[in-house]
């Protein structure tokens, strides 16, 4: 399977980095009609099911880390404590 340059995965896990997170989804996620192409964002999770963020929301994830095999480029945004 051959990776997408123009694909662009976010890894949401539990614990999220909510700022980082948001950095990237509104880069990558918001349409800029005078660029084309322009990014696809697939936002992915480790877990299934809502992961708790940050600053006290939750986010559900519609892709599984199987998106991340066609991304051109994949995006953690900050990481838990191990």
């Amino acid at each position: 399977m051959s990776r997408d340059p123009w694909t662009v995965a976010i890894v949401a896990y539990d614990g999220l980095c909510t700022f980082e997170f948001g950095c990237m989804a509104e880069l990558f996620g918001t349409s800029q009609p005078e660029i084309d192409p322009w990014y696809t964002l697939r936002v992915c999770s480790v877990t299934p099911g809502p992961n708790k963020a940050a600053g006290g929301f939750k986010i559900t994830a519609p892709y599984t880390l199987r998106a991340l095999d066609r991304a051109g480029t994949i995006i953690i945004p900050g990481w838990r404590r191990p």
